[in-house]
């Protein structure tokens, strides 16, 4: 469960979001 990864595919509203 790495963010960098999830980063590479989710856009960055899904991250910070």
């Amino acid at each position: 469960m790495t963010k960098r990864q999830d980063i590479k595919q989710k856009p960055r509203s899904e991250i910070e979001g």
